[in-house]
């Protein structure tokens, strides 16, 4: 059972109506001019809260894509490395760090991937979501506009496309 608040919202001495809601402080309540000849003050409710999208912040991410030919590239590029050399900086008398050799190849992989890769800034919003790219904003933009349009051939495609 949910428990509702009733506040009277009154301007002056005369009540004008019940305001029903079910979180308590959710609108405060503005006087707004009166309506034509009307007695009767107006009033606009406004929301108390601050809405989700204005309290999170914007989300940074960062974006790898390959390109075409960097899969050859980065192959080029390891054809062309010597191996051995990361084993030899990590080899001390007899003993190989094992630690110092994993992290050197790891990192030198690492930094062959970035120089091929094109990498990009993703900002995100708390309401976004992931499945919204460009392609599919294009398509209900397209949509809509045949929409509005009326023609009902186009209509019928353009959803099509967007399914």
């Amino acid at each position: 059972m949910r428990c509702f608040e009733a506040r009277v919202v009154g301007i002056m001495e005369n009540t004008l109506d019940l305001v029903y809601r079910n979180i308590p402080g959710m609108y405060r309540a503005e006087p707004c001019p009166q309506l034509g000849y009307s007695d009767h003050i107006s009033v606009m409710l406004i929301p108390a809260y601050r809405p989700l999208i204005r309290c999170s912040k914007l989300v940074l991410k960062q974006d790898k894509t390959w390109p075409v030919g960097a899969t050859s590239a980065l192959q080029d590029c390891f054809e062309c490395t010597d191996w051995n050399m990361f084993k030899e900086a990590a080899t001390s008398g007899s003993f190989i760090n094992l630690e110092e050799y994993t992290t050197s190849v790891t990192s030198y992989v690492g930094k062959c991937i970035d120089d091929v890769t094109v990498s990009k800034t993703i900002t995100t919003r708390s309401n976004q979501k992931p499945w919204m790219i460009a392609k599919v904003r294009a398509l209900l933009k397209s949509r809509d506009f045949t929409f509005r349009a009326g023609d009902k051939m186009t209509l019928k495609t353009a959803r099509a496309k967007l399914s």
